[in-house]
């Protein structure tokens, strides 16, 4: 694969089943080169698991996924391992590295890909703590002493470490204070803005959805139910989105609540 100006992801007639569960049935999508996609959608409907399909985690049942006009699906495992290497990656649960202190979780990218001297990756590690509100003396300390919170800070800050050409991030900003919710969104925007950097983002924050990204998709019962410019999102029309973008309970997104004895 190439490298240089920004690419696209292109995902066509994406599929993806567990057993007899269908998660994704028929996904496509375009995330442009350069800019910000926000994928929204209620709560386990698969936004995850797209995600990890992309990134060659999770292998796809049917589909084609391009990047840069590049086939992934089919990839071997050096063909994958490329790929993952320029993609800077948070994942929901934060998939930390027990064994391994805060400044290495951080400098991972740059230690095993880059082959960055330990010295010089502490301290490009240590920049991009400070910049999510982790300060030097965390820096030492491994993963089970932080609180979930400050878990989430550290993949946000080793997502971003090494400016990666593609940044895909689930949930940044999930059980974060609002101050910090900003303070990370603005990070996300000021550190990839101009840098053709193209960037694929699950999140909860309808607020955010609606103001600090280029496109919004939703993603509903398998399937793309609308995706467009963020400019169009409040005349769109399409009753999924309208939902879920405005929290209204009534509409065709139908909560599943468990039965009372």
């Amino acid at each position: 694969m190439a490298s240089g100006a920004a690419k696209a992801i292109e995902i066509e007639g994406l599929a993806k089943s567990f057993g007899d569960k269908e998660v994704l049935r028929s996904i496509s999508l375009t995330v442009p080169a350069g800019e910000s996609t926000v994928l929204i959608g209620p709560s386990a409907t698969g936004k995850s698991v797209l995600l990890k399909c992309l990134l060659g985690l999770i292998p796809i049942d049917r589909g084609s996924m391009k990047y840069d006009g590049e086939e992934l699906h089919g990839l071997d495992a050096d063909g994958w391992n490329d790929f993952q290497a320029r993609a800077g990656m948070l994942f929901q649960q934060n998939a930390l590295f027990d064994s391994l202190r805060i400044w290495e979780n951080v400098a991972f990218r740059l230690l095993n890909h880059e082959k960055v001297p330990r010295k010089e990756a502490r301290q490009r590690a240590l920049r991009r703590m400070a910049e999510v509100g982790l300060g030097e003396e965390m820096a030492d300390l491994y993963p089970v002493e932080l609180s979930g919170g400050m878990q989430k800070r550290v993949g946000v800050a080793r997502a971003m470490i090494g400016d990666p050409e593609l940044l895909i991030l689930d949930d940044p900003t999930a059980g974060l204070d609002p101050i910090l919710t900003n303070s990370i969104l603005s990070l996300i925007e000021r550190e990839t803005a101009g840098k053709d950097t193209t960037v694929l983002v699950v999140t909860g924050d309808m607020k955010a959805a609606r103001s600090r990204f280029d496109n919004v998709a939703m993603l509903f019962d398998g399937e793309i139910k609308w995706a467009g410019r963020r400019e169009d999102v409040a005349h769109a029309g399409d009753p999924y989105l309208e939902q879920m973008i405005n929290g209204r309970a009534r509409g065709p997104i139908k909560m599943r609540l468990a039965a009372r004895d």
